[in-house]
C-alpha cells in the first residue's frame, strides 16, 4: 500500500518547510496510514459521515478497493467538496474523531494533537506563500482540460521538444471578460506549479500584479523589485533616472536568474492599462524581454488580460492562437460548465442536505450569467437563505434576473443591510486601486469615529459577501533604534473587482443616498490625504502633491478621483490642528 508511514508522537519533518508538502497533504496523509492500520477505523469514519457525503457517495466509496489506499483519498475529496474549502472539512474531522474517540499509533496518542499541529503549519504555510503574492481561490473549480494543457506546455524544456515546425511557447496568455475567473485560474496554476505532485520539477513563483497600472515604468520598477526581491534582496529600492536604465536593469535580472538552478515562473497579473494606448511601448518592451527569456530553459510567464493581444485568427497545434512573436500563446477564457456552476453554488450557498439547492434553480442561475463566475457567486451569496428562493425564482419569471449586472443588484440589494451599503459607497472612492484598513478608517468617518477595528470586522464581512478581494504587499519598516536597518512586513490590501467597480458605478447614477455617501467619503478621504502629506510638503505644494501620482507608495492606495480633471476644480475645506482653515485649489 503506497501510503507514507509517520509516528505521531514524533513531528513529520514535512511539517518542518511550508513549500516542500502541504499540510493538508501532510494530515491525510497520517490519517490513511492509521486506517491502513486498522481499515475498521475507516469504517467508523465512512458511516458517521454519511449524513454529510449522501447515500451515493457512501455507496461508491465502500465499492473502492482499501488495500491501494483509493477508498481512503475518494473520502476526503468528497468531504472537501462538501465543506467550504480544507478548513471546514479539518474543523469537521476534529469533532469526528472527538466523537468516535479515535487515537493514533495504535490507539497510544489521541490523534487532536496532530490536528493541532496542522492548524500552527497551516498558518504558517499561508503566511509564507501569500508572502509571494498569491493567494489560490478557495471556491476554485473546473478548468481541469484547460489548467492541464497549459502545465504541461510551462514544464516542459526545449530539449525535451521533438521537432517541430513550430516554436515552442515560453508562456501563455489567458484574456476573457471580467469576472471569468482569469486571475483564479492563473493562480490555481502556480499554485500546482509551486506543490503540485505531478509535475516534474517544483517551480519558485514571481508575482507582478499591474492593477490600474498604465505606465512602462511602472512595470518595470515592479519587475524589479519582484525578481530582486525573490534572489534575495528583500530591501531592494528601484530608483532610476530613465526607462531605459530600468529596461536594461530588467534584461540583466532575468539573464542572471536564467543562469540559476531554480526554475521560475513569472506571473503578470491585470495587464489591461499597458495595452489600452493604440500603439503601447509596452507590447515591444514585452516582446524584448520574452526574446531574452526564450535563450534560458528556466523562466516561464503566465500573463492575464481582459482584450486578446494575440493578431492572428489561427489557432495552432497547442488550441490557442500565438502572440508576441510567437513566444506565447493565447487562450479564451469562457463561461464554466454548468457541473463546475453548480459546485460552486453549493460551496458558496452552504446548502446540503435536506436544504440542497433546488437544480431548476442552479439551471436558471447559470444562463442568466452565462456561466461567468462572479454572477454565478454573487447569487449564491444570496442563495445562502433559503427563504430567498422563491424570490430569485420570481426574479427570473419577471426577467429582473437576466445577466451578470441584475444578479449583483439584486444580490446586493438582498443580502447587504444598509448600513453596509453606505460603507461601501465610501470605499468605492477607491474604485478599483489597492487600499488598506486605515485608508477605509479615514474614509468613513463622518460624525462619529470609526475604529479601525469596526473598519477591519466590516471589510471581512464584505469579502463573505465576494464584495472585495484580498491581497498582500511587502511594506519596507526601519527596524526599531537602527537606522541603516529595515525589515520586510507583510500588509493586506484589499480592493473592488472590475465588474463590482462597474455595478458600483451604476448604483452611483440611480440612487441618490448611494451617491452622497460616495461624495462625503470623497471628502473625507481629500482630507485625509492633505494633511498627511502637508507633514512633508509646504502648504502650498500641497495641492501639487495630490495632483502627483508618485506622491503614494508602491502598495498605497491611488484612488483616480486623486487625479480626475474635476476634482482639481474643487474647493476642499481643511482644518488644521488649530482649527484655522484653509483652502485648497485644484
Amino acid at each position: 500500500m503506497e501510503v507514507k508511514r509517520s509516528s505521531l508522537s514524533k513531528q513529520d519533518s514535512s511539517f518542518e518547510d511550508p513549500f516542500s508538502v502541504h499540510p493538508w497533504d501532510s494530515l491525510i496523509t497520517k490519517l490513511c496510514h492509521e486506517f491502513s492500520v486498522e481499515d475498521s477505523d475507516f469504517d467508523n469514519f465512512l458511516r458517521s459521515s454519511k449524513f454529510r457525503i449522501g447515500d451515493d457517495n457512501y455507496s461508491r466509496i465502500q465499492r473502492l478497493d482499501g488495500r491501494t489506499g483509493r477508498k481512503y483519498h475518494a473520502f476526503f475529496d468528497c468531504l472537501e467538496k462538501k465543506f467550504n474549502g480544507k478548513d471546514e472539512t479539518v474543523e469537521f474531522l476534529i469533532n469526528l474523531t472527538a466523537s468516535l474517540n479515535f487515537h493514533g499509533d495504535s490507539g497510544s496518542v489521541p490523534f487532536t494533537r496532530v490536528f493541532e499541529q496542522y492548524k500552527q503549519e497551516s498558518a504558517k504555510y499561508h503566511r509564507q506563500f501569500t508572502a509571494k503574492g498569491l493567494e489560490p481561490d478557495p471556491n476554485f473549480v473546473g478548468r481541469v482540460e484547460l489548467s492541464s494543457k497549459i502545465i504541461e506546455i510551462l514544464q516542459k524544456r526545449p530539449d525535451e521538444i521533438g521537432l517541430s515546425s513550430e516554436r515552442h511557447p515560453i508562456g501563455v496568455v489567458l484574456c476573457g471578460l471580467p469576472g471569468m475567473g482569469k486571475t483564479s485560474l492563473a493562480s490555481q496554476i502556480c499554485y500546482i506549479m509551486r506543490f503540485g505532485s505531478n509535475v516534474v520539477r517544483n517551480w519558485n513563483i514571481i508575482v507582478v500584479n499591474q492593477r490600474d497600472k498604465r505606465e512602462v515604468g511602472e512595470l518595470l520598477a515592479d519587475l524589479i523589485y519582484s525578481i530582486g526581491k525573490d534572489m534575495g534582496n528583500d530591501d531592494f529600492v528601484c530608483e532610476f533616472n530613465s526607462v531605459t536604465c530600468q529596461r536594461e536593469k530588467v534584461m540583466s535580472l532575468l539573464k542572471d536568474l536564467g543562469e540559476r538552478k531554480g526554475d521560475y515562473l513569472v506571473l503578470l497579473d491585470n495587464m489591461d492599462g499597458h495595452f489600452n494606448p493604440e500603439h503601447s511601448p509596452c507590447e515591444e518592451f514585452l516582446t524584448e524581454i520574452f526574446d531574452t527569456i526564450a535563450k534560458v530553459d528556466n523562466i516561464k510567464v503566465v500573463m492575464t488580460v481582459c482584450k486578446s493581444v494575440s493578431k492572428s485568427n489561427a489557432s495552432n497545434l497547442f488550441g490557442g492562437k500565438s502572440a508576441f512573436r510567437g513566444h506565447v500563446i493565447e487562450f479564451k477564457l469562457t463561461g464554466l460548465s454548468y457541473e463546475d456552476a453548480e459546485q460552486i453554488m453549493t460551496k458558496i450557498s452552504r446548502r446540503v442536505d435536506q436544504h440542497k439547492l433546488d437544480p431548476r434553480l442552479c439551471r436558471q442561475a447559470f444562463d442568466a450569467c452565462d456561466g461567468n463566475p462572479m454572477g454565478i457567486k454573487a447569487l449564491s451569496v444570496l442563495l445562502r437563505d433559503p427563504y430567498n428562493d422563491d424570490f430569485v425564482r420570481s426574479s427570473f419569471k419577471t426577467g429582473e434576473l437576466f445577466n451578470v449586472m441584475s444578479c449583483l443588484k439584486q444580490s446586493f440589494a438582498k443580502t447587504i443591510p444598509e448600513c453596509l451599503q453606505r460603507f461601501i459607497a465610501r470605499l468605492f472612492v477607491f474604485n478599483t486601486n489597492w487600499f488598506s484598513v486605515k485608508d477605509a478608517q479615514y474614509v468613513s468617518q463622518n460624525e462619529t469615529y470609526v475604529s479601525q477595528r469596526y473598519c477591519a470586522e466590516t471589510i471581512k464581512e464584505l469579502q463573505r459577501h465576494h464584495i472585495l478581494e484580498r491581497d498582500f504587499f511587502s511594506k519596507m519598516r526601519q527596524k526599531s533604534g537602527k537606522q541603516d536597518e529595515r525589515s520586510c512586513e507583510q500588509e493586506k490590501r484589499f480592493a473592488f473587482h472590475s465588474i463590482i467597480a462597474e455595478f458600483l458605478s451604476q448604483t452611483c447614477k440611480e440612487s441618490a443616498c448611494f451617491k452622497q455617501e460616495y461624495i462625503d467619503g470623497r471628502k473625507a478621504f481629500l482630507s485625509y490625504f492633505c494633511k498627511r502629506n502637508r507633514k512633508i510638503w509646504p502648504e502650498d505644494e500641497c495641492s501639487q502633491s495630490v495632483r502627483n501620482k508618485g506622491t503614494f507608495g508602491r502598495t498605497q492606495a491611488a484612488p483616480q478621483l486623486v487625479f480626475q480633471t474635476d476634482l482639481r476644480r474643487e474647493r476642499i475645506a481643511l482644518f488644521t490642528v488649530e482649527q484655522r482653515k484653509t483652502t485648497i485649489n485644484y
